[in-house]
């Protein structure tokens, strides 16, 4: 399988997730802030969080596949951990919020 072929594989993939990820988002915070459930509205920050995630994802399967430039000699290949890091900060982000859930 060519390289195309994988990149286009994979922006449809981050399409599919961006999709299932809003729908979920809004049924979660609707359904969480009609019956005040603090867990289904957890599960829509969440969601809304994954939903960044693969909006930014697909912009940087794009940046990655570019040739390299003037300005980045080797390619853009080095966005991809940098955001790896920056989804695993808000990933945490959004489970330590969920401490303050916690009622003792």
């Amino acid at each position: 399988m060519s390289m195309f072929n994988n990149i286009k594989q994979e922006k449809r993939a981050f399409k599919t997730s961006i999709l299932a990820n809003l729908f979920m988002t809004v049924i979660a915070l609707y359904y969480g802030l009609k019956v005040n459930s603090e867990a289904i509205k957890l599960d829509g920050y969440y969601s809304f969080a994954g939903l960044i995630l693969a909006i930014v994802s697909l912009w940087i399967v794009k940046i990655v596949s570019k040739p390299e430039s003037l300005k980045f000699n080797f390619g853009y290949s080095s966005f991809e951990p940098l955001f790896n890091l920056v989804k695993g900060i808000m990933i945490l982000g959004v489970a330590l919020s969920s401490l303050s859930l916690i009622h003792i």
